[in-house]
């Protein structure tokens, strides 16, 4: 399935045991990770967002998943990849929280081998050597925990970096990567839509480019069965989120389109747009030195208020000019990167509200690779100039920088802890006291919220009452209910068994004071959280 590259002189290189050494080195502090989260996190139970995208993965093969997790108002990222991808590392691992953790820390390492292999394969060790030395720094400076973390913006950041060595490897020739890269492209996009602007301009140069290889001999053009596979993928992996909108109305893609149509929050400019990516091409950029940790008081990245001196960004486009003169692998991948670069700041610059830090983390990805690029243009650029001396030289530092990252990253991965344990500790507390006081009787239990403190609680709750084999239901009161929990448990007028209140802070005093109210489980802490059952009949409950 693979075929040279027409009219370039260059051929694909063998992948060979180096490669899978320097794979192995990058990926050993994610499989330790995965192991201590199979070892500490048995008793965890997922929270908020997190919550949420466990309960729908659990119900896959009972209940169809039809769009993506949820984002924000009355719509969700648009399709569900994401939820059948980890159906089976999730039931393979426990079907528990821990092996949803194991599940993105997969997602990722299979991210981490195509981007080194493919650079391998097109580059050389001029580029694979650079790309796992930046694979293997991302993994170490990203938040200890980062990688693990099934939440949706987080796991979509290395895949991005996937895509990209994807769309190369089918410029280049593979006609397997063009397939490849529309189910990781649209891994990307369904999973948070703001890699939708990404996406689309590198696939749709990416498929130029396939179908103008030279023909076969029967006339036929090169691509057209891997443009035919690709278009196959498309219409698979779009199939449920086109069938959702057929059948629902509004659809969520209808939706979606809605919001960005008429927003109700102010779009950024082009200059926030560069602010943001021109940190990352820093000599401090946060993919070098380290997330710096946000003020309290921030709402956005901190990049937005400074004037960054992009350094690395004039190596990059000296290297461009070099790539460019040649023909070969190098000059592709140099298009792919400077039209990732130029779709990013359009997208970032229509990115609407606040430029939260958790919604970037894909510039990293994008910067790192940039300057894997650079080294490997400025290594074959110097070819004719270097000595043997130098040579192992070169060889030495980066072996023993390799080895010093991975172990770096392993000690990272052993003080890892699962997303937000204190909130979870603190769910998981009143979780138990729920089941052991509940009344003794059948039916569902109905949650309830009284702010939004406690609103955040509901979804770790409904799904520990789940595992404990209790029937629990909420409110249908907006669409947004329904996006959150997902269909299969609005509350559809079957017996009650308990209608259950949380409530936090000073909502817990209000609700002492309610008649009937009986107080079943209490948490101190910072922030005090308690739930109440309260008496209400199943004629008065939201089930429309």
């Amino acid at each position: 399935m693979t075929s040279r590259s027409a009219g370039r002189g260059s051929t694909p290189k063998r992948v060979d045991a180096l490669t899978w050494l320097l794979v192995g080195l990058v990926l050993l502090p994610l499989l330790v990770e995965a192991v201590h989260a199979l070892v500490t996190s048995q008793g965890y139970t997922a929270t908020t967002d997190n919550a949420l995208n466990e309960m729908i993965v659990r119900d896959l093969g009972r209940h169809l998943a039809l769009v993506g997790p949820y984002a924000r108002s009355d719509w969700s990222h648009p399709g569900p990849l994401f939820f059948y991808l980890m159906v089976l590392p999730y039931h393979l691992f426990g079907a528990n929280s821990a092996a949803m953790l194991v599940g993105a820390l997969l997602i990722n390492s299979g991210a981490l081998i195509a981007l080194i292999t493919i650079g391998r394969r097109w580059g050389g060790y001029e580029l694979a050597v650079p790309l796992a030395v930046v694979g293997a720094l991302i993994v170490v400076r990203l938040p200890h925990g980062y990688l693990e973390n099934p939440w949706n913006p987080s796991i979509s950041v290395l895949p991005f970096g996937a895509f990209l060595a994807f769309v190369w490897a089918a410029v280049c020739g593979d006609r397997w990567a063009f397939p490849a890269a529309v189910f990781v492209g649209m891994f990307c996009v369904q999973t948070h839509i703001g890699y939708l602007s990404l996406v689309v301009p590198c696939l749709v140069w990416s498929a130029w480019r396939v179908w103008r290889n030279r023909p076969t001999t029967d006339g036929r053009p090169r691509g057209s069965r891997a443009l035919a596979w690709g278009l196959g993928v498309f219409a698979i992996l779009w199939a449920l989120p086109v069938f959702q909108q057929l059948t629902h109305s509004p659809g969520n893609i209808g939706r979606v389109i809605a919001y960005f149509r008429s927003p109700h929050e102010a779009t950024h400019t082009l200059l926030d747009a560069w602010r943001l990516m021109a940190a990352q091409f820093g000599v401090t950029a946060d993919w070098i030195v380290g997330a710096r940790p946000a003020a309290k008081s921030a709402i956005e990245a901190g990049a937005l208020s400074t004037n960054p001196i992009p350094v690395l960004l004039l190596g990059f486009a000296v290297a461009v000019w070099l790539a460019w003169r040649t023909r070969g692998p190098l000059r592709d991948l140099a298009i792919v990167l400077v039209i990732a670069l130029l779709a990013g700041a359009i997208g970032l610059s229509r990115t609407l509200g606040p430029m939260y830090d958790y919604r970037l983390r894909w510039i990293w990805v994008l910067a790192g690779v940039c300057m894997a690029f650079t080294v490997a243009v400025a290594s074959h650029s110097l070819r004719t100039y270097r000595s043997r001396g130098l040579v192992r030289a070169i060889a030495v530092a980066t072996a023993l920088a390799m080895f010093a990252l991975s172990g770096v990253g392993v000690a990272n991965a052993l003080a890892s802890k699962p997303p937000d344990p204190a909130f979870a500790t603190r769910t998981t507390a009143l979780a138990r006291q729920l089941v052991r006081h509940l009344p003794r009787r059948s039916g569902v239990v109905v949650a309830r919220s009284t702010s939004f403190g406690s609103y955040i609680a509901i979804p770790g709750i409904v799904l520990r009452l789940a595992e404990a084999g209790i029937p629990v239901a909420v409110e249908r009161l907006s669409i947004q209910t329904e996006l959150t929990v997902g269909s299969s448990r609005i509350y559809k007028g079957q017996p009650v068994r308990a209608v259950v209140v949380l409530a936090v802070g000073d909502q817990i005093a209000k609700l002492r004071d309610t008649p009937g109210a009986k107080e079943l489980a209490f948490v101190r802490s910072a922030d005090k959280l308690a739930a109440f059952s309260i008496p209400i009949r199943a004629a008065h409950l939201q089930n429309r």
